[in-house]
């Protein structure tokens, strides 16, 4: 699909979807009753339509109008949150506690006899260095996690691709429609880091 290059391209497109947004509400107008809304859509199995209540919470459009891809994105979504697994967080976890706790509990001094090394240790049993330390080890392991997970949705990534091209979807157009959903939130957030295309 070749992309607009002129303004006038520009004009048509929006003049085309204004006449078939009136043509679709032509339509409806009979139908539909005062305070309802409707989700609308097309894929290779024909017409949609789905009533949707105001007090749900927020959902994506794609959860009714492409369930197949919202499927696969929520499938995704769930392997690539839990791609940093209960050991490597038992791992982070160990990893700031220990130290703070091997520091407070004078553990560590056992390992040395040296006058020097055994104040400085006592002098690090302070509350601001088990601070500054938790918040260095968590910011690490935090980039560990976001490093791991963007590995982890490389491994998605071509099955999103392919339904995505199968329902006729691209990546920005992807992003408007799940953009708020919780659901999908992780997923969400390595589109926007992808600089690659879909579809």
């Amino acid at each position: 699909m070749e992309r607009p290059n002129t303004q006038e391209d520009l004009d048509a497109i929006a003049a085309d979807v204004e006449l078939q947004q009136l043509e679709i509400m032509r339509v409806m107008e009979p139908l539909v009753k005062e305070g309802e809304g409707w989700l609308i859509g097309k894929d290779e199995d024909g017409i949609t339509a789905v009533l949707t209540d105001a007090d749900d919470e927020k959902r994506s459009i794609l959860q009714q109008t492409q369930p197949r891809l919202y499927g696969t994105l929520l499938s995704a979504n769930d392997r690539v949150n839990d791609s940093f697994g209960c050991g490597l967080m038992s791992i982070a976890l160990f990893s700031v506690v220990l130290p703070c706790l091997g520091l407070h509990w004078q553990l560590f001094h056992h390992f040395t006899t040296d006058v020097e090394t055994q104040r400085f240790l006592e002098g690090l049993r302070s509350w601001w260095v088990y601070s500054l330390f938790a918040f260095g080890a968590f910011t690490f392991w935090i980039k560990v996690n976001g490093v791991i997970e963007g590995m982890a949705y490389q491994g998605e990534r071509h099955d999103i691709s392919g339904e995505a091209s199968r329902c006729g979807f691209d990546k920005l157009q992807i992003l408007a429609a799940i953009e708020g959903d919780s659901s999908v939130s992780v997923i969400s957030k390595q589109l926007k880091l992808d600089r690659g295309t879909l579809g």
